[in-house]
């Protein structure tokens, strides 16, 4: 099978910034299931490719399948070449290349995807981009970038196997965090039983950057979390709230993402 080739295409906002571009391309790399082929100019740091930058640029943007734009203040200003001149001279290079892809494809797009930080702003996407935006960020939504990645739209009234699959190990982890605090809690109670149940449930029904926001409010999200398997994750932040005894910070966190506030919180 001919993997998917890939490009990242970033401007240089600090050491710190480089390096989340670099592991999110890791991340790509890692959960690609080995059908992606990753390209980032920091293979390069050391030693320039061989035909020289610009024209290894241009030949990214033209033969990648996907090109993944990361939109932040300094992209914007030299791909729309508002920066001083000689300065960001590589994303000028590839804003340019872009635009002219996009012009001789009469704007028709299923090849360039900008994507902002978690803590960036869609404000600093490109004009010419603001049109294909699809609200993807990184690296919360790193899941849904590969989905993009794959073509991997829903279908309404049918799943494939790949989504059956994932659907299927959502259900056995959400048995065994329900079945393990069940035993350590000593729920003998089936009201209780039920409830942990149902927060679980309601749990797995948020999207990640949910997940996240639920998990920080109750003041236990750690950083690796990012970079475990989704599954493997979850299943750690239900050890965590657990072990702290936050089924009940946990349980008003899910609540108030679902606008269920007002419901009675069993574990109170």
């Amino acid at each position: 099978m001919k993997k998917i080739k890939v490009f990242i295409s970033y401007a240089w906002e600090s050491l710190e910034y480089k390096t989340r571009v670099w592991e999110l391309a890791e991340w790509l790399l890692e959960h690609g299931k080995n059908r992606l082929e990753i390209v980032i100019d920091q293979e390069y740091e050391n030693k320039a490719p061989r035909e020289g930058w610009p024209v290894w640029m241009a030949t990214q943007v033209k033969v990648c399948d996907i090109v993944l734009i990361l939109c932040t203040p300094k992209y914007l200003s030299r791909f729309e070449k508002n920066e001083e001149p000689g300065v960001g001279l590589g994303v000028t290079f590839e804003g340019a290349n872009i635009t002219q892809e996009l012009y001789n494809a009469q704007m028709q797009n299923e090849k360039f995807c900008p994507i902002v930080p978690d803590d960036g702003d869609r404000k600093y996407i490109p004009t010419i981009l603001r049109a294909y935006d699809n609200s993807h960020t990184f690296p919360s939504g790193n899941e849904r970038i590969l989905k993009m990645i794959f073509d991997d739209n829903p279908k309404l009234g049918s799943k494939n196997i790949s989504q059956i699959s994932v659907d299927a190990s959502k259900e056995k982890v959400a048995e065994e965090i329900v079945t393990i605090i069940i035993a350590n809690v000593g729920a003998k109670k089936p009201s209780m039983k039920q409830a942990i149940g149902e927060m679980v449930r309601n749990y797995f029904e948020l999207s990640d950057p949910q997940k996240k926001a639920a998990v920080t409010s109750v003041g236990i999200y750690e950083s690796n979390f990012d970079s475990l398997v989704p599954l493997e994750r979850d299943k750690k932040i239900f050890e965590i709230v657990h072990e702290k005894q936050l089924l009940a910070e946990l349980w008003t966190a899910i609540a108030k993402i679902n606008n269920k506030e007002a419901e009675t919180n069993p574990f109170k």
